[in-house]
């Protein structure tokens, strides 16, 4: 099985200035802009699943063989691991390029945290860290205090993140991270560009193209057209009483079906004994015990 060809920018602007027929310099020198413009919004409407990053093998593996991978810009040895330094307190949040042999970390920018978590440099969980706002991370924050951190504050500024650890950290840990980006970056990739949307929903990116095409030309018909296509009827919404979601809705599906996989949130217990313990794992009634399925 071969995969599919990369696309790139370049791809897509010559195929929607082919389909639309003209282009000027102007917004051919623009148009990188305009569709990430437009890609904020569309990233902050839902949490897609490409745009979730999620801790790397490379860390894991390396536990195990005893050979770490070399720490790189401000320490970040995988996607989604970063290990800490004395007495640092912010790392800014970084990404490589397509290739993970690639050790070109670029600076990006998350909307949020999903988790993160604390372990020794051999590999020992320590602890879950706290991902917190500006508020609860510095109510009676002592910047004295050197230990193992327990909160981490994400803070955006100039195009890119910064994680902010509590208490600074004493000594070298690594943390592991899930995040959301707040859009897809775009990656170099030869003379051109090219990102996780345009990777997994080509036609999404063509019909917001073909968008701002109509747009610059003031072709308003055209313009509505593409729009419809790209968000439905109501802006993507997935309801059941909208047939008509778009391609912006169909992402969002997909997104809602790969998080599901297989296994169930809440198992079925043919009795409250069923339900006593961790997910039929113990079956013991006990004084005091709390009936309750905790799937791990």
């Amino acid at each position: 099985m071969e995969w599919a060809p990369i696309r790139t920018l370049d791809y897509l602007f010559n195929r929607v200035k082919t389909r639309f027929g003209k282009s000027t310099p102007e917004l051919e020198a623009q148009f990188i802009l305009d569709v990430t413009d437009e890609l904020r919004v569309i990233s902050a409407e839902y949490p897609y699943w490409f745009l979730k990053v999620e801790p790397g093998g490379e860390v894991p593996a390396g536990f195990l063989s005893g050979t770490l991978p070399s720490p790189d810009q401000d320490g970040w040895m995988d996607t989604g691991w970063f290990q800490t330094s004395p007495d640092v307190q912010d790392y800014t949040a970084r990404d490589r390029g397509l290739s993970k042999g690639d050790q070109n970390w670029f600076p990006v920018e998350f909307s949020q945290i999903n988790y993160a978590k604390v372990y020794d440099v051999g590999g020992h969980p320590l602890r879950d860290l706290k991902v917190v706002n500006g508020d609860l991370f510095h109510s009676f924050v002592d910047f004295s205090n050197r230990g193992t951190p327990n909160r981490i504050f994400p803070v955006t500024d100039g195009y890119s993140t910064k994680l902010r650890l509590h208490p600074i950290p004493d000594q070298e840990y690594l943390i592991a991270i899930s995040a959301q980006f707040a859009y897809p970056p775009w990656y170099r990739h030869g003379n051109t560009y090219t990102n996780s949307m345009l990777a997994y929903y080509p036609r999404a990116m063509y019909h917001l193209g073909m968008m701002y095409f109509a747009e610059y030309f003031q072709e308003m018909a055209l313009y509505q057209f593409h729009k419809e296509v790209l968000y439905g009827k109501v802006k993507g919404s997935t309801r059941s009483d909208n047939p008509d979601y778009g391609l912006i809705g169909a992402m969002k599906m997909d997104s809602e079906r790969r998080e599901l996989q297989q296994t169930p949130d809440i198992s079925y217990g043919e009795s409250v004994k069923d339900l006593v313990g961790r997910d039929h794992r113990a079956h013991l009634r006990r004084p005091g015990g709390v009936y309750y399925s905790d799937t791990y």
